[in-house]
């Protein structure tokens, strides 16, 4: 979810042309065609609003370039989020990592149940024998019934390759919709330094480079505070010294006036997701081919990915929602009785 939008020191204009936006946005039904920026371009937005707001959220949701990230996807970030009900943009943070608060919980109940779940082992490929599937890399060399990939359509395509199955329109979608990459620059902001950073808030920070990083910091704990910085929508071919560059220098711009020392000298990490998602383009949106479907085509053979979830870019929500939708097509096709090993 997005931060709420924080209007104090915004001048007068700049609350003006959010108004406009949002009128426009209601008076066309939150439907739109082409580019985000095309889209906004006439309502002639004050910076604020446009460098601000706008750009970091289309960059930051859709991971695309906002002079090609679609302009209907933005209108449904934007619906579900600023114009939606009250609460719709809290920030929610687990006390603990996402592994205890979530992954070890799920897994601890689907072992009640009985599902087998097997780590520490990768499959390469997948065989077809009679009526079932066998997956090469499996220690436990059983077959399975169905199989679902929860992989990105990238790395789908690898397993496919290798699996020397046949191409599907589904398969040869995956093609037509390019990857972007994602940088993020972590630093350790300890209490040390006298006081914690407001949570929540999103901050835009312009670089001289004219990218736009995003700066987010967590709620502090006992052992200090968390901020990332993030470059979206980075070019997966890029040699990355742009971004890095770009990262460090807004983390100086944010951070340096409230340290009492370098900020290079704070504890980080960087991060370099090169396919992180798919570019949620205006081409790809509006020629269709951006979303694709659960089934991959060949009986016993499907997928759960951040871009099956339509109308939605790449998000973990997406790729949660993707798997519902997912299970409940299989169910419905398969019936729960006639599954065996799924």
């Amino acid at each position: 979810a997005a931060p709420p939008i924080d209007l104090v020191g915004w001048p007068l204009g700049a609350r003006w042309g959010l108004a406009k936006l949002l009128f426009k946005a209601r008076t066309c039904g939150w439907h739109a065609s082409g580019s985000a920026a095309a889209w906004l371009s006439p309502l002639s937005l004050d910076a604020t609003v446009r460098e601000g707001f706008c750009r970091p959220l289309i960059e930051g949701a859709l991971n695309t370039e906002w002079s090609q990230a679609s302009a209907a996807v933005f209108l449904r970030v934007l619906k579900d989020s600023i114009g939606a009900e009250a609460g719709a943009t809290d920030a929610l943070h687990p006390a603990e990592n996402l592994s205890a608060s979530g992954i070890n919980q799920i897994a601890s109940r689907l072992e009640t149940s009985g599902v087998q779940i097997q780590m520490g082992s990768r499959v390469s490929a997948i065989h077809p024998e009679n009526t079932r599937w066998r997956l090469e890399g499996d220690d436990q060399g059983g077959l399975f019934d169905e199989v679902v990939f929860c992989l990105s359509a990238r790395d789908t395509a690898r397993i496919w390759s290798r699996s020397e199955l046949p191409g599907t329109p589904e398969v040869d979608r995956w093609s037509l919709v390019e990857p972007r990459g994602i940088a993020t620059l972590w630093l350790d902001w300890p209490m040390t330094l006298g006081r914690s950073l407001p949570a929540h808030r999103l901050n835009a920070i312009a670089t001289s480079a004219g990218t736009v990083i995003v700066g987010l910091a967590r709620p502090p704990g006992p052992w200090g505070q968390v901020l990332s910085l993030v470059a979206s929508a980075v070019p997966p071919a890029s040699d990355w010294t742009q971004a890095t560059s770009a990262l460090w220098e807004a983390a100086d711009l944010w951070l340096a006036p409230q340290a009492a020392c370098p900020i290079a000298a704070l504890r980080h990490r960087i991060t370099h997701e090169r396919h992180a998602t798919w570019a949620c383009t205006a081409d790809a949106v509006d020629s269709g081919a951006a979303w694709g479907r659960s089934s991959l085509g060949i009986k016993g053979l499907w997928r759960a990915g951040d871009d099956l979830c339509l109308g939605y870019p790449a998000t973990i929500e997406s790729a949660v929602r993707s798997g519902r939708q997912t299970a409940d097509l299989l169910l419905l096709e398969e019936g729960q009785e006639g599954l065996r090993q799924s």
